[in-house]
């Protein structure tokens, strides 16, 4: 299994970029959600990898931080699609959250 398969790594992988572009265009995380109608706690979950991110959210965020080009955004999307697979350890059902963060 490679990296980039394993959602957590993808999640994480697709937060630290998305604060990457945020503070590239001088938005603070309160101003940012703001401007994206999320909660601030929401915007710093999705930027510590926490949550799942739709589709629709992304392509929002994306717009918001003025990334057009067409390579980076797919390479968004498969990061998003990703994070919303379930792990290898999801057919044993749920792990308690030190274990899934583990793995």
């Amino acid at each position: 299994m490679t990296r980039q398969s394993v959602p957590l790594f993808a999640k994480q992988t697709l937060g630290v970029e998305l604060k990457r572009r945020r503070e590239a265009v001088n938005l603070t995380q309160d101003k940012a959600a703001e401007q994206l109608h999320f909660s601030p706690r929401k915007l710093q979950m999705i930027e510590a990898g926490r949550v799942k991110l739709g589709l629709g959210d992304l392509r929002l965020i994306m717009d918001t931080y003025d990334i057009t080009d067409p390579t980076q955004r797919a390479r968004l999307e498969d990061l998003s699609a990703e994070g919303r697979q379930q792990g290898w350890w999801g057919k044993y059902g749920r792990l308690p959250q030190p274990y899934a963060d583990f793995i």
